[in-house]
């Protein structure tokens, strides 16, 4: 069980991600982001579907991923997105910022209890999950 279950989400569990970023929508075949672009932001599928592809140097297309509701993506280990993602239908998608995903960051622990990394014990008492 997650913070991304129903049963899980209510007033002493609220949605994890409820206030953080803002909700934009994707027409069908529209890019999120490209491959190579900086990756500063992370994503999570409201609704709808979303796929992850890859151009190969050798002009072949490499299938990443397919994403659909409450999966979370864009996280990389790197500074640019190694993949692009692309709405494979109309899909509303959460866009943030990551804070406390990333180490060495601090913000909101709702974000790291929901990609299930604890958040570090100097948080205690920061919020609650």
């Amino acid at each position: 069980m997650t913070l991304l279950d129903p049963a899980l989400q209510t007033l002493a569990h609220p949605e994890p991600f409820e206030g953080l970023g803002v909700r934009m929508v994707f027409a069908r075949g529209e890019d999120i982001y490209t491959q190579d672009e900086k990756a500063d932001l992370l994503y999570r599928v409201i609704s709808g579907a979303v796929r992850t592809t890859r151009i190969m140097s050798d002009g072949r297309r490499q299938i990443g991923d397919f994403y659909f509701g409450d999966d979370m993506f864009g996280l990389e280990c790197g500074q640019t997105h190694r993949f692009a993602a692309e709405a494979l239908t109309t899909c509303e998608v959460l866009v943030f910022k990551p804070g406390a995903a990333l180490p060495g960051h601090t913000g909101d622990t709702r974000i790291q209890a929901a990609l299930g990394k604890p958040p570090p014990r100097s948080w205690s008492g920061r919020g609650s999950i």
